[in-house]
């Protein structure tokens, strides 16, 4: 029996204010504590509440399970992110800031690259524009997948269609954070280096894609790892430490565990581990093949399809769980939403 819709509201919104209430409370420990013990562990009894949050939201609601896991997530990143900024704060921000910057997205930086505070910018209203109009783009695909029934035969051409819809949604909501970003006097960082060029699998997750994550993933799980004298083993937990945290916010939200993200991130680890194992003994045994696929131009294009394909085979395993939390393709979960009215 589905719950009742008010009832539903009330624990989003407890759970929403939550949220916030940690978040100031992160601000004031963060500006207030310099004793960086202490400031952890303060930190760190504050942070542990947020795991329990999605549980008051009921399982229908699995889209709204995901979104208080990711708020959660946000939170404990941007800690981190602030306690490591560099160059250093020159005064503490003012809490609406500190909130915007934690929330909304990971592609922002307070202060500026300079290390001051930017001016408002309302030219920042053109990116909001141009992000709107992509999920307008986004949600027409969707719809016309939901009025025409695509038969199930076309199940690769869905697969594909729902990968460029990801993306889509994802550079539209980078175009509205920035955007809102420059009329607040937040910095936009570089997020996307044109993932569908990517050479590799090392190539997409190093280089390309969602580039402030892998900083800080870099910085707190890879490097740490001694990945200088131990490359393999630091590729291996640290995809596996994605893997985990994937699913660990998608199992909350699912209320079950699946697996699907962690085998996603473990398929790609593991060929990342492949082909850095096979350059040298190529490039020692097989010198032109070496020189034609690694090095050459013409193999560019030959690269960047086997990638596309390798993404789109992997790629099931990721939209299985996503499917699983929203019926992303025929925005399914949008009319269950306005069905509950």
């Amino acid at each position: 029996m589905p719950l009742d819709f008010g009832i539903f509201i009330f624990r989003l919104c407890s759970s929403l204010l939550c949220l916030s209430a940690s978040c100031f409370i992160t601000y004031i420990i963060i500006f207030k504590i310099s004793n960086k013990k202490v400031r952890n562990l303060l930190l760190g009894i504050n942070w542990l509440p947020l795991l329990a949050l999605p549980l008051v939201i009921p399982f229908d609601y699995r889209l709204f399970r995901l979104l208080i896991v990711l708020g959660s997530g946000f939170l404990t990143a941007r800690s981190l992110d602030f306690m490591s900024a560099k160059p250093p704060f020159p005064e503490r921000p003012p809490f609406y800031k500190f909130f915007f910057y934690t929330f909304f997205a990971l592609a922002l930086q307070y202060p500026g690259p300079n290390g001051k505070p930017l001016p408002r910018d309302f030219s920042g209203i053109f990116q909001i524009f141009r992000g709107t109009v992509m999920f307008g783009f986004v949600f027409f695909l969707m719809a016309g997948n939901t009025c025409f029934q695509t038969p199930i035969t076309f199940y690769w051409l869905n697969l594909i269609s729902k990968m460029s819809e990801w993306y889509l949604m994802f550079v539209g909501f980078m175009d509205i954070y920035y955007g809102i970003g420059r009329m607040v006097g937040i910095a936009g960082r570089v997020n996307l280096r044109e993932p569908v060029l990517s050479r590799s699998p090392a190539d997409f997750w190093f280089n390309r894609w969602n580039l402030p994550i892998i900083d800080l993933i870099q910085r707190y799980i890879f490097l740490p790892l001694d990945a200088l004298h131990h490359p393999y083993r630091a590729t291996f937990l640290t995809f596996l430490a994605s893997g985990l945290l994937h699913e660990f916010g998608f199992d909350i939200a699912i209320g079950g565990i699946k697996g699907y993200m962690l085998a996603f991130f473990m398929i790609h680890g593991v060929t990342v581990m492949f082909i850095r194992a096979i350059k040298r003994p190529v490039r020692r045994g097989f010198p032109e093949i070496y020189r034609f696929w690694w090095k050459g131009k013409p193999a560019e294009a030959l690269q960047i399809a086997a990638n596309l394909v390798f993404f789109v085979l992997t790629g099931q395993l990721f939209f299985r769980a996503v499917d699983l939390v929203i019926d992303f393709h025929r925005i399914g979960f949008m009319i269950e939403i306005c069905s509950r009215f």
